[in-house]
């Protein structure tokens, strides 16, 4: 008995020590590195926190409602983690989507300031994204944008916004275009101006040109008399030699009044995206000073591009919705030639773009990878908050959508990389 009661001591101890060496191996060895979608989910995205005073509701794209903002990067993304709060006076932003649910926000700091470690400035934009799903078609245009080298690309940073206690979902918060140092960088005092294509012509001054584009002046917002006449002029002098008969050549023709190499950054953009504001018709911004030429300086608002849109057809006949198709290409205005199809027939506008498209091809093929599917992952837990906010997914998942505008993008990426290069 005494043996088999010692063989039962033994064998427990043995236990005991095994367990205990187990529990010192786990102790001592190092925890497994996280994955980085992981990492983003505990850290969460920026948070933005308004208050207006009295609590008083933003209804208007007037009238500001003073307030305070305080910003929030727990996870040390952007910035030292240091909370940023500022005196501030919002009020409601766009055309079509100030009519949506999710409202669009204009913010403008009693101070310039830097705010998520982007240049100072007072005036910021709170991107609602209440028409694209995916939360990133602004965003991966600004990265093509990047790519292809805009003078000036806005900077665009998802964040989740609580307005007087109300949580409002993700919103992109970027940079306003507006004339400053680090954004449009323009000379207004040496008579340069900001302008903008704009269907909807709500500013201020605004004219058509001899071939029906719509510009308003966006700064100066009301020109002294001859300063506007001046700017009338000089795209009615443009268009007559765009569309004379020796528009190509390139001392007397089109080439000297116009900043090509932004036109074609500006093309490749708005054809990629296939977005069907990119025609000319909508948000198209240009800059004109007395010594320098026509210029596409930025672009602006994709949430319906990158296969959000389902009405090319009926707005613009022989256009389709799918990823195939030429759109900014061959697109005419009404009684007229619209000046890409114009462009596209001198062969050294072709020539150049080309080049460009060979240049940037194959930094075009990482977005998806390299930047749709990392802001993707970061969006992964808030996204959850956000469509239980909006319940607008339907049927799919968001997830689902994410994939249909990275497949969209890769298909027409391809199909115009094999249209371009042979083009005459």
């Amino acid at each position: 008995m005494k043996t088999h009661y010692s063989l039962i001591a033994i064998v427990s101890l043995l236990m005991i020590i095994g367990t205990a060496c187990q529990k010192d191996v786990e102790l001592v060895s190092p925890p497994e590195v996280e994955p980085e979608e992981q990492k983003e989910e505990s850290y969460g995205l920026p948070v933005v926190e308004i208050f207006t005073e009295a609590f008083q509701p933003v209804t208007s794209k007037e009238t500001y409602v003073n307030g305070t903002i305080t910003v929030k990067d727990n996870g040390k993304k952007y910035t030292d983690g240091k909370e940023f709060k500022s005196a501030m006076r919002i009020k409601g932003r766009g055309n079509t989507t100030w009519q949506d649910p999710k409202k669009p926000y204009r913010i403008k700091l009693d101070e310039k300031a830097s705010v998520l470690g982007l240049n100072k400035s007072k005036n910021w934009c709170l991107l609602a994204e209440y028409e694209d799903k995916s939360l990133l078609r602004n965003q991966t245009a600004m990265e093509i944008s990047r790519i292809c080298g805009m003078t000036w690309t806005p900077a665009m940073i998802s964040v989740e916004v609580y307005l007087n206690n109300e949580y409002l979902g993700i919103y992109t918060f970027c940079e306003n275009k507006e004339v400053a140092k680090n954004r449009v960088d323009i000379d207004l005092d040496k008579g340069d101006v900001y302008l903008e294509l704009e269907q909807f012509m709500d500013n201020p001054v605004c004219f058509w040109t001899t071939h029906r584009l719509p510009v308003m002046f966006s700064n100066p917002e009301e020109p002294y008399n001859e300063l506007k006449e001046t700017v009338i002029q000089r795209f009615s002098d443009f268009e007559n030699v765009l569309y004379s008969e020796n528009f190509a050549d390139p001392e007397n023709g089109y080439a000297p009044m116009i900043d090509v190499e932004s036109v074609i950054n500006y093309y490749i953009i708005q054809e990629l995206t296939k977005n069907i504001d990119g025609n000319l018709r909508k948000s198209t911004f240009i800059t004109l000073g007395p010594d320098s030429p026509l210029k596409f300086y930025h672009v602006w608002d994709f949430d319906r591009a990158l296969g959000n849109c389902d009405y090319f057809p009926s707005e613009y006949p022989g256009t389709t919705n799918d990823n195939t198709g030429w759109f900014i290409k061959d697109q005419t205005l009404e009684h007229n030639e619209g000046w890409f199809a114009r462009f596209f027939k001198d062969p050294a506008f072709v020539s150049r773009l080309q080049q460009k498209w060979a240049e940037v091809y194959p930094l075009l093929r990482n977005v998806p990878s390299d930047f749709i599917d990392v802001k993707a992952r970061e969006l992964d837990t808030a996204q959850q908050r956000n469509f239980q906010k909006w319940q607008i997914l339907g049927t799919e998942t968001y997830r689902d959508k994410v994939q249909k505008m990275r497949d969209f993008y890769m298909k027409r990426l391809e199909w115009l990389n094999s249209e371009i290069p042979n083009l005459d």
